[in-house]
């Protein structure tokens, strides 16, 4: 365990500047966009992959429902990629749901494992950030 912290930090040391990290390596290879109707119907409605025709999804519940969110995301990134479940190595997701309700059901569902994000509205830059530091550090290669 500890020669782990040690790797990190013989990484890490070499590319900080003052408080600030420079990641090198890592890139975005994708995006997907899944919505509901209130947001399909905004102003960035046709930039979305989908749009759902109910918020409910043909769910029972709002839990539910967003996990299906994120499972159609999931898909849509895949396809775009080529890429197949097995291909990622880590899923990053965060709700605002108890216990990230939605996306601990759906990584579940996908067989990815999850490294859960609690960081409110933060949470996709804390993802993004996250994702940056795990690739290019070598400790995942998709996430």
């Amino acid at each position: 365990m500890s020669q782990a912290v040690l790797d990190v930090r013989r990484w890490a040391e070499p590319h900080r500047r003052d408080r600030t990290m420079s990641i090198t390596g890592a890139v975005v290879a994708g995006v997907a966009t899944v919505a509901g109707p209130t947001e399909g119907r905004g102003p960035l409605g046709a930039k979305f992959d989908e749009v759902t025709p109910d918020h409910l999804l043909g769910c029972r519940t709002w839990e539910q429902a967003e996990s299906a969110l994120v499972r159609r995301a999931f898909t849509q990134l895949s396809a775009k990629l080529g890429w197949r479940e097995g291909d990622f190595d880590l899923l990053l997701a965060g709700d605002l749901l108890d216990q990230t309700v939605a996306s601990s059901f759906a990584a579940r569902d996908l067989d990815i494992p999850l490294l859960g994000l609690f960081s409110a509205c933060g949470t996709f830059a804390e993802g993004l950030g996250l994702a940056a530091l795990l690739c290019s550090s070598g400790a995942c290669r998709r996430v």
